[in-house]
């Protein structure tokens, strides 16, 4: 797909947008919350209503990431990290237009410092999750209500599939994957796993495209295998 070059390292380039592209933090041993900045800004004050919306969601429901199943742990994380961004985007609209335009200029001067590595690929990834899932949650709230979004905490979504078509998480619709061919003789196998629509979606930035929508709609499932 040529999206990125032959040298291309993923696990640092991994490593630094973690380290580099988070604003904000909770978890940890003492379900603490961490926000970057010295200076007290209307950027800060947005990100620790996203990080006091996990702090709430930690309280009253049982989010365990199943990352033993690659389709279950994204779904939930984009469950979690959409219900938060819509929280905080609520409030991002109840302050002036003056606060909201300074968020703004904040937010762009955070993202291009982290632009300027020059690496789109893996940000665009790990921002997946921030930028589909509240996509999901309006849905659930337009269709069913607030109570949906609560019920799916209870219950999350299984599948990328069900994030980006939420007609098929309320109609319990699973993801099928097909069967992988059996190793040849002598060959082993180093890892499994499964493909969704959400990661060429957001690898070609066509979160919001028509084609990406189609490809939601078509997407029957696919399987993977590491000879």
């Amino acid at each position: 797909m040529n999206l990125v070059d032959a040298d291309y390292s993923l696990a640092q380039n991994v490593n630094v947008g973690l380290e580099d592209g988070v604003i904000g933090l909770y978890g940890g041993s003492g379900e603490r919350i961490i926000v970057r900045g010295a200076e007290k800004n209307v950027l800060q004050r947005v990100t620790l209503v996203h990080e006091l919306t996990h702090g709430l969601q930690d309280q009253h429901f049982e989010l365990t990431y199943r990352w033993h199943e690659v389709h279950a742990g994204s779904a939930l994380l984009t469950l979690i990290e959409g219900d938060a961004e819509s929280v905080a985007n609520a409030y991002l609209a109840s302050l002036s237009d003056a606060e909201q335009v300074t968020y703004w200029e904040l937010l762009d001067a955070f993202v291009a410092t982290i632009d300027a590595a020059g690496d789109v690929f893996i940000p665009t990834l790990l921002s997946a999750p921030y930028t589909i899932g509240p996509h999901f949650v309006d849905a659930l709230i337009a269709i069913e209500g607030v109570q949906a979004v609560h019920e799916a905490l209870r219950a999350p979504p299984t599948s990328d599939e069900q994030i980006l078509a939420p007609a098929r998480f309320l109609s319990n619709e699973t993801a099928r994957y097909p069967a992988l061919p059996r190793p040849r003789s002598g060959e082993q196998v180093l890892g499994r796993g499964t493909l969704g629509p959400k990661s060429p979606c957001s690898a070609s930035s066509q979160r919001g495209s028509t084609s990406c929508r189609r490809w939601t709609r078509s997407w029957a499932g696919a399987a993977t295998r590491t000879p």
